[in-house]
């Protein structure tokens, strides 16, 4: 009985708010809600654009911070080349000053490329190790006489002309002027500044390489 008795007040409650929320927002309560609405809106109109501004100015400041998290140089990790042995070693020790030429590039640089051309020329036995001084016994310098790259597209094709010297006690041995490309597909890397990072990658290695084949035809082991 009891029961009964509390689910009718609780049921009287409900009706009550539901008569007083529909007596509240009709007729002329509602209009005069609206209109408020409306004259805030308009009134504050200064307000409401500066904040959409400001949101979307966050939006594009994100977005690019986002974008410049991933704009990173090429790795010379990745531009190494890791598969290729000497048939005919060519001395005991070699400089490698920095390679040159990658100044104005963005995702290229000096740095990685010359780190991957040391990795590169060691790792072939072509010497056994890096000498720190330069004309003591061997020196390779590196050159980048011409970088092409596109400007857009779906596929990108990066081409590097490379001067490579190489001198026995600062006398010059051979001259290499070697000219390989590198490329990416759009179906490898959407983003375009990403996908240029891997044609400059590829790029390089190829050049690497076909710097290696020509120590390797061309040096008799001199000293």
């Amino acid at each position: 009985m009891t029961k009964a008795t509390g689910e009718g007040n609780s049921d009287k409650k409900k009706y009550c708010v539901s008569i007083y929320l529909l007596h509240r927002f009709s007729g002329s309560n509602l209009l005069n809600g609206l209109t408020s609405i409306f004259l805030f809106s308009f009134n504050n109109l200064g307000v409401i654009m500066k904040s959409l501004k400001n949101i979307f100015m966050l939006s594009v400041i994100l977005l690019f911070i986002n974008c410049a998290t991933g704009l990173r140089s090429a790795l010379h990790e990745n531009m190494t080349v890791a598969d290729f042995q000497a048939t005919t070693p060519i001395g005991n020790s070699v400089f490698i000053p920095f390679v040159t030429g990658a100044d104005k590039d963005i995702l290229l640089t000096n740095i990685e490329i010359t780190q991957a051309l040391r990795k590169s020329v060691i790792g072939s036995k072509f010497f056994k190790t890096l000498n720190d001084k330069a004309k003591e016994d061997w020196d390779l310098n590196a050159e980048i006489l011409r970088l092409d790259k596109p400007s857009f597209g779906a596929d990108f094709t990066v081409s590097a002309e490379i001067k490579y010297t190489l001198l026995n006690k600062g006398v010059v041995v051979k001259d290499f002027t070697i000219t390989e490309s590198g490329t990416a597909t759009v179906s490898e890397e959407f983003v375009g500044f990403k996908r240029m990072k891997v044609a400059d990658e590829r790029c390089i290695q190829n050049n690497l390489k076909k710097l290696l084949l020509e120590l390797n035809n061309s040096t008799k082991g001199k000293k």
